[in-house]
């Protein structure tokens, strides 16, 4: 734990910020980004994920439920007596 408390072993992770922030300055300052294609209504992904993949979406959901369960049994910490 004591080596992340050194002033060296930051130089890449700041590194990489600094890049990332000269990345995101000028693409904002350019107005040059990824170009968005038509709008999509929430109705219409709807009927495109219950459509052909409803079996992955309904899957997909029991496990995010099983998840959200087993992690708040995981956190839950025992009364004290």
């Amino acid at each position: 734990d004591r080596a992340w408390l050194q002033p060296g072993s930051w130089r890449g992770p700041a590194l990489l910020a600094g890049v990332l922030l000269v990345e995101l300055l000028w693409v904002l300052a350019t107005g040059e980004g990824v170009e968005t294609g038509h709008v999509v209504s929430s109705k219409e992904v709807g009927i495109r994920l219950f459509g052909p993949y409803v079996l992955a979406v309904e899957l997909a959901s029991m496990l995010l439920l099983a998840g959200l369960v087993g992690a708040y049994h995981l956190s839950r910490r025992e009364p004290q007596a």
